[in-house]
């Protein structure tokens, strides 16, 4: 029920009421913790981590336990993250499975091109490229 509502709500949390009633299991032993990479002269880089080999959670989607390792790296310019998720038998069930990491670049501001996943302006921007397809698309019958 929790998940079909929050797909309802495109997974946006502000759009669902959280009350009592509300479903959420606590993870245990799946806290990230970073700690800070000291080399001598470079950026600052940190390393993600769980404490224990991995975070097991219970899925009802596979009916089984859900192994999770990670492996984080965050730095000046990205986050790099390499989420994989096995079952109780170690069959693979979710994740890059040659090992390569999701790699998520920093914006940098207003200037960036992808500045307005952080304000919000996203359907703004969708409106006006769905207006601007539709003139050109009724130009272009009119002739």
């Amino acid at each position: 029920e929790l998940e079909q509502e929050l797909r309802r709500k495109n997974y946006d949390p502000t759009q669902f009421e959280w009350g009592d009633e509300t479903e959420l299991v606590e993870l245990h032993d799946c806290n990230v913790y970073w700690a800070e990479d000291e080399e001598e002269g470079s950026d600052s880089v940190f390393t993600g981590y769980m404490k224990g080999e991995c975070c097991q959670v219970f899925s009802p989607v596979i009916g089984d336990l859900l192994h999770i390792y990670d492996d984080l790296l965050l730095t000046d310019t990205h986050l790099s993250v390499n989420d994989r998720g096995f079952n109780s038998e170690g069959d693979f069930v979710y994740g890059n499975r040659l090992g390569l990491p999701y790699v998520m670049r920093r914006l940098t501001g207003e200037d960036d091109p992808l500045w307005w996943t952080v304000t919000g302006e996203q359907e703004a921007r969708k409106e006006k490229a769905f207006n601007t397809s539709l003139k050109t698309y009724v130009r272009s019958s009119d002739t």
